[in-house]
């Protein structure tokens, strides 16, 4: 048994490293995109996208752009079309037109999963693309195969609790049934999970809004809206990453305004909601860890305003933020610090420049456990050159240093690549330096994220355990 966790474990590390770039280059809206390169993330140019919701993207481990798609198209790396590469069932009006997933067992074969828009007779389908084709560039070898000949605009994706195979979670139209497909080496099961639990979605019915799976696989989370009904609501499931089954559907939230609940995504921790409002421009946060379902709505609390009141899709980075598109925007708002309970999350209307290009409602769908456990909170106020850890590699010993600063109270946490707390020390009464070396001798090999919290300010590290 001990073996089989272990194994478990190293395939879990294997797929946290490998994810941690594989979202570094986001393209979205009208020629939007940025990248995560550099922190904060900075706007990209030469992208094709001109989409006014679905689109998603994936990047290679070491952060390069692979390619993306609005769902219809796919383009390279270069920005061009890729072989075989128009004519996908997906499209970029539907609120999440595709998502895209490695395939389990291979660093060069990548699944296009697409959803139509509503009303559309195309069915959810997925695409195969080779990275080994085309010069390095790739080529759509398998196209539109269908899995759901009714489907809402609704697609997410997370591992299954083995930490290789995937779940692909959809939602049917004309009815209250999830579809689970698993994603396995030998391929996509075109036999789903079904489960019938929480809000009926039709045509013109609460079709709108996005799904999200939690990064840990424990949840969904689904934004029901639709044209011309001004109440739309926001829903949460329990969902087992082992069985594919979805359960114990709770509306958390009823708008009752024109332009209702839209984006919805979870912490990286696992323990907020959130959720955005068109119109009014609002981001509402909830406690996932208040205790009872009624505590769970009660604990709503507003933590954004956008004056420009047109709010669309709500996405984590590989930087552990949360980042918000306001339509026809040219800036996106953040929640630097997202697993913070209330204000304390720090929402900020203008984070990122979009550059000369403008953000729609729709910013790029990832699968969610890319996202599971990361570091998150990173202050920007807190710069490299304010900290000092050596040596990194470490063997043994590892030493912080920070000078230059008024400190009050110093916390070291130090977590390991699932997420899992190795260290936690916290000491006051520092003046305006402060270095400590810290024994660790007791870790394994591998990489850890060295989280440093002073006084209000906070930033992350990766250090590596030779």
């Amino acid at each position: 048994m001990k073996r089989i966790t272990l194994i478990l474990i190293f395939l879990l590390l294997v797929n946290f490293i490998k994810a941690q770039n594989q979202s570094n280059n986001w393209y979205f809206g009208q020629f939007a995109g940025i990248t995560f390169s550099t922190n904060p993330p900075t706007a990209l140019t030469g992208g094709q996208l001109n989409t006014g919701e679905g689109c998603t993207s994936i990047s290679d481990p070491t952060g390069k752009l692979l390619f993306y798609s609005d769902g219809i198209s796919v383009w390279d790396s270069t920005h061009a079309i890729m072989p075989n590469g128009t004519g996908l069932l997906g499209d970029p009006s539907s609120t999440q037109s595709g998502v895209i997933v490695p395939a389990p067992g291979s660093s060069t074969l990548f699944y296009l999963i697409t959803a139509p828009l509503w009303g559309s007779l195309d069915p959810l389908a997925y695409s195969i693309v080779d990275m080994t084709l085309h010069n390095g560039l790739g080529d759509i070898t398998v196209k539109n195969v269908p899995l759901l000949d009714s489907s809402a605009e609704k697609l997410t994706a997370v591992y299954n609790h083995n930490g290789t195979d995937v779940w692909i979670v959809a939602h049917g139209c004309g009815n209250n049934n999830f579809y689970a497909y698993l994603l396995t080496s030998g391929g996509m099961s075109t036999v789903p999970v079904v489960s019938s639990t929480g809000n009926y979605i039709g045509i013109e019915v609460k079709e709108i809004g996005y799904l999200k799976a939690s990064p840990c696989g424990n949840q969904l989370a689904m934004a029901d809206w639709n044209y011309g009904n001004i109440a739309s609501t926001l829903e949460l499931f329990d969902f087992n990453d082992s069985t594919g089954v979805v359960s114990n559907g709770l509306q958390i939230g009823e708008f009752n305004v024109a332009s209702g609940v839209y984006g919805v995504e979870f912490s990286p921790d696992n323990s907020k909601l959130y959720a955005s409002v068109i119109t009014p421009g609002l981001v509402v946060q909830y406690d996932l860890l208040a205790g009872s379902p009624a505590a769970i709505i009660a604990s709503m609390d507003t933590v954004g305003i956008s004056p420009g009141n047109f709010n669309g899709a709500l996405q984590t980075g590989p930087d552990g933020r949360i980042y918000l598109v306001k339509n026809s925007d040219s800036w996106l708002a953040c929640i630097p610090n997202p697993n913070q309970l209330g204000s304390l999350c720090g929402y900020i209307e203008d984070f990122v420049s979009l550059g000369a290009a403008a953000g729609q409602i729709g910013l790029p769908d990832f699968f969610s456990s890319m996202f599971c456990n990361i570091p998150s909170g990173v202050n920007a106020n807190l710069h490299p050159e304010d900290l000092l850890i050596y040596p990194n590699p470490f063997y043994s010993n590892l030493t912080v240093s920070v000078k230059n600063k008024n400190i009050k109270t110093v916390t070291i946490m130090i977590y390991d690549a699932l997420g899992q707390t190795v260290y936690n020390n916290h000491e006051t009464n520092y003046g305006n330096s402060y270095t400590k070396t810290v024994e660790l001798s007791f870790l394994v090999k591998g990489i850890y994220f060295f989280d440093l919290r002073l006084d209000e300010e906070r930033m992350v590290k990766k250090i590596i355990k030779e």
